[in-house]
């Protein structure tokens, strides 16, 4: 049975799935969306709420499947991507890559070993935790 987490995250995927699409297609729709962006940045009072509603429900939805997968996430830590913005630039691989590496880390694997070993050992050490 689906609980209302699941349905909620659900209908922000297909939601942004169905958004991103009309952003490309549509000019009147990507004028909309930038200005709707412009006024998150600007701190618009409405727009901070939904935009923290809808971090509230992925969060949340971040945090149980860290559970499942048997990883302590505290939630001091969690920072959005705009959180890091100016930092450095850090591709999507290498962000993969450290996510990966701290996994195996608190799996308990050995780091040393080559990366597609330690990936199916994740692989292996996850699926008996889901399972």
């Amino acid at each position: 049975m689906r609980g209302i987490l699941d349905n909620t995250l659900s209908s922000f995927e297909d939601f942004y799935k169905e958004a991103t699409k009309k952003y490309k297609e549509d000019e009147e729709f990507r004028k909309a969306a930038n200005g709707r962006t412009l006024l998150l940045q600007n701190k618009d009072p409405e727009t901070v709420r939904w935009w923290q509603f809808i971090r509230a429900v992925s969060v949340l939805g971040m945090l149980r499947n860290y559970y499942l997968l048997g990883v302590s996430m505290p939630i001091g830590v969690i920072r959005g991507e705009s959180f890091y913005a100016g930092v450095s630039p850090v591709s999507e691989k290498d962000l993969v890559c450290a996510q990966l590496a701290l996994l195996a880390a608190e799996a308990g694997l050995d780091l040393k070993k080559d990366p597609k070993v330690i990936l199916e050992e994740l692989i292996e050490v996850v699926g008996r935790k889901v399972i």
